[in-house]
């Protein structure tokens, strides 16, 4: 791809990714109507119309959307991030609560396994035993079938969907970890939005360190067993997740540009 504008304009209509068309996305701008359900959204009709009205001169195409998508990735900048300063030497810059999140989350909580600094994403992918949003239908996962045996025709295979990975079980139900960095600014969370808030997410990791979670497919990452973490009401601290969501909100920063943490700290 030679550029962000061009990278845009193939997510939509890849069967891997959106398996969409251009004409529904377009429909959908123009009138605000779904095209899958009918339903109609009056209020996304009247924001595209303006937005692209100001902007494009109210020429609504993929041209145009793949240059909004372009300018508006050239924009997801975190710098001087809390945790940044306090990196660089700023012992003020995290508060008491945050320090204590931030050492069972590179301690006992063994978060910073996956979510590893700078990016707090190490780009690999893993099963964690998210449940189903509750919009998943058995049309739009064909290659379950084919893929590995047992997987129920309502459950994202994950990764293990991607053509050039089917049958390989070890696939099934990961997802890439997505960096923390301004994630308290990217609610709902997981890949399909199951969990609304921060809290929500950590519960969730509770409940797999007692061993209280299956996954929908495949098997758990060897992380998130049962055991393989200590926090909260899973043999932690009573203020652990607390703690450690104070922290996460550290990782938000500033899209002016600024110095970001070098890790490990230089001595």
């Amino acid at each position: 791809m030679q550029s962000l504008e061009q990278q845009a304009l193939n997510p939509v209509v890849d069967p891997v990714e959106m398996a969409n068309t251009w004409d529904n996305v377009l429909a959908y701008l123009k009138s605000g109507v779904h095209p899958a359900t009918g339903k109609s959204f009056p209020e996304a009709k009247q924001f595209y119309e303006t937005a692209f009205g100001k902007t494009f001169d109210g020429e609504i195409s993929s041209t145009t959307v793949a240059k909004a998508i372009g300018a508006y990735e050239r924009t997801v900048t975190s710098m001087t991030s809390s945790f940044d300063r306090w990196v660089q030497g700023n012992d003020k810059a995290l508060t008491e609560r945050q320090k204590k999140g931030l050492l069972v989350f590179f301690g006992r909580g063994k978060c910073s396994g996956c979510h590893n600094p700078p990016h707090f994403t190490d780009s690999d992918f893993h099963n964690i035993g998210v449940p189903n949003a509750g919009y998943e239908k058995a049309a739009q996962f064909p290659s379950n079938p084919t893929i590995c045996k047992g997987i129920a025709p309502d459950v994202d295979p994950g990764r293990a969907e991607v053509p050039a990975l089917q049958a390989s079980c070890g696939d099934l139900a990961t997802f890439k970890t997505p960096t923390l960095r301004n994630v308290a600014l990217s609610a709902p969370y997981m890949h399909n939005g199951k969990l609304a808030t921060l809290e929500a997410v950590m519960t969730h990791y509770e409940e797999l360190a007692k061993g209280a979670i299956s996954p929908l497919a495949g098997e758990l990452d060897t992380d998130v067993k049962k055991g393989a973490a200590q926090f909260g009401s899973a043999g932690g601290e009573p203020d652990d997740v607390a703690n450690m969501v104070e922290f996460m909100k550290a990782l938000t920063g500033s899209q002016r540009s600024g110095p970001r943490a070098v890790w490990p700290p230089r001595a």
